[in-house]
């Protein structure tokens, strides 16, 4: 298995500090948290902390789509969970009954933005792929919902896969 280095810096005395993690730990904010004080003098304050962040896998999703308190970030889960590469997870968890309601629309949310902010030059397949895989299956829009979707992205995506923007469907 393979595990991750995180390390800080004391603020108080400069002291430097190591530990590993595992891959599960190292994904989510909540293992990933080191509020232990500092070994050499007690301070709380550090003026740095590291820590790779694992590339999001099936293992990872799988934790993450089944359990309430588990976040990849403290904010922004969909720029993270939105990464071209993920694609092909997003697809298969968006759509599973056994993901929780919150985590599905956080996954729905992320394709939206990944065909948001693919730049149409680069990223034609991603975006493509995404488009296509929406367009296939708009009812998820109304089944999970698109209140965790922006309006400025909805804007942008409902045309693209088929639904009428937000501007319309209120008036």
């Amino acid at each position: 298995m393979s595990t991750f280095e995180q390390t800080r810096t004391c603020g108080d005395c400069d002291n430097q500090e190591t530990r590993e993690l595992d891959k599960i730990d190292a994904a989510f904010v909540k293992h990933s948290r080191w509020d232990d004080p500092c070994r050499e003098c007690g301070s709380e304050q550090f003026s740095s902390k590291s820590l790779p962040m694992p590339r999001l896998d099936n293992e990872i999703l799988e934790a993450w789509a089944k359990t309430p308190d588990l976040q990849l970030l403290d904010q922004d889960e969909d720029l993270i969970l939105a990464a071209v590469e993920n694609l092909p997870l997003l697809k298969s968890f968006v759509v599973r009954d056994d993901v929780l309601p919150e985590k599905r629309a956080m996954l729905l949310s992320a394709l939206c933005v990944l065909i948001s902010d693919s730049d149409p030059d680069t990223n034609t397949q991603a975006r493509d792929g995404a488009v296509k895989f929406l367009n296939n299956n708009r009812h998820l829009f109304e089944e999970i919902g698109d209140d965790a979707i922006f309006e400025d992205i909805k804007a942008t995506v409902y045309p693209l896969v088929g639904l009428d923007p937000p501007s319309k469907r209120l008036g």
